[in-house]
């Protein structure tokens, strides 16, 4: 019969054994050849997508720091050039295009308000006009093509009476706060 020191030797042993050959085995399964060929592919393909996918998705932040100074330039541009000192400037304006295409403005209400925009307000202006119908088309172009930021919101028909028409017009426009 074998001693007790023996029989734990074996034991040890075998469970080093075992320990080891587990190791290994699990090296196999993680390592590439514990993978049948299409499973590699598979993978590679699908780890290819993603990179790829990657690529797009940061496509767009490539050269943020210029594409950020040429936003600020832009901006600056557009304050200096697109929108009025003062609000008169704007009414100004509406009323030039509505007499050069021969529509009768009516009434018109402006009401301030702030913006989310450092050093721009915006007015909202609600206008009662009545002309024909093809010179208030003219003056809705005019206004849409106009280098004073402009834009309109609503247009409601009130009433037409032998080719004239009145209409309720609702535009925003922007100017430099401050003024």
């Amino acid at each position: 019969m074998a001693s007790l020191d023996q029989v734990r030797g074996r034991f040890v042993a075998a469970i080093l054994f075992l320990l080891v050959l587990d190791v290994a085995t699990l090296a196999f399964l993680l390592s590439p050849w514990g993978r049948s060929p299409e499973q590699r592919v598979d993978e590679y393909n699908r780890a290819r997508a993603e990179w790829h996918q990657k690529m797009r998705d940061i496509q767009p932040l490539t050269g943020m720091p210029e594409k950020l100074k040429r936003a600020e330039k832009d901006a600056d541009v557009l304050l200096r050039s697109r929108l009025p000192e003062q609000s008169s400037q704007i009414s100004n304006e509406i009323g030039k295009l509505a007499a050069a295409n021969h529509v009768k403005l009516e009434q018109a209400t402006y009401e301030a308000k702030e913006t989310e925009l450092p050093g721009v307000e915006r007015l909202l202006v609600k206008a009662s006009l009545s002309a024909d119908y093809l010179n208030l088309v003219k003056f809705i172009n005019a206004l849409e093509r106009e280098k004073m930021l402009m834009v309109i919101d609503s247009l409601k028909l009130n009433e037409q009476q032998g080719g004239s028409v009145k209409v309720d017009l609702m535009l925003e426009a922007f100017k430099k706060s401050g003024s």
